[in-house]
């Protein structure tokens, strides 16, 4: 199948309404539609034929293609009502193309609302990973203090279950040096991690 997209398409309603007038703007029209087929086939021609194995199986109207004006990988999907190739994903952010893997083909059913029932199948589908996530966060975020733990001598030991006493119990702590440091940055970090929690589940 040819692999025209909706603004080819759009520039060959453009070359229809052409007038008697106009039509000697048509060689242009039809250059830059043929420019814009042989960029569409060689970005084709990019794409790994695993990652599109991949994404047939997901849906077999999509296709996977290098775009040279986005600097990045698009996925487009084949409207039957248009007749044309649609894209659905460009797979960049703020710093350039993301690396091509499963990642995509995750983002393309996160927001593929058709294979639900209704939409409080889909919310339910949303919270329950962002409670896995959240779940594997706070997971990773005990591993790491276990470790750090682990690795105290026992004067630190002593001093840390002192402070932690200290802190449950409502007294006043006074940190200097290295640990004023890190006790500040804790909490501011404490903070926006509470915020940010907040903000995505009132979302959900």
């Amino acid at each position: 199948m040819q692999h025209i997209d909706s603004e080819c398409n759009a520039m060959m309603d453009v070359a229809a309404a052409l007038t008697a007038e106009q039509i000697s703007v048509w060689p242009r029209v039809r250059e830059a539609i043929m420019g814009r087929l042989q960029m569409l086939e060689a970005g084709v021609m990019q794409a790994p034929r695993w990652m599109q194995k991949r994404l047939e199986e997901l849906d077999p109207l999509l296709n996977l293609r290098w775009d040279f004006w986005e600097g990045s990988w698009v996925v487009d999907r084949f409207t039957r009502v248009e007749g044309c190739w649609t894209p659905v994903c460009i797979w960049k952010d703020e710093n350039g193309p993301k690396r091509l893997d499963l990642s995509l083909i995750e983002t393309l059913q996160d927001g593929d609302m058709w294979r639900f029932a209704n939409y409080k199948e889909y919310l339910a589908y949303k919270r329950e990973k962002s409670r896995l996530i959240r779940e594997r966060n706070r997971k990773a975020g005990e591993d790491k203090v276990l470790e750090a733990v682990g690795k105290l001598s026992r004067k630190d030991m002593a001093e840390f279950l002192e402070v932690g006493t200290a802190l449950k119990t409502g007294e006043t702590i006074e940190c200097h040096g290295n640990d004023e440091h890190f006790f500040r940055h804790y909490n501011e970090g404490a903070k926006s991690a509470i915020a940010a929690d907040y903000q995505n589940n009132r979302r959900i």
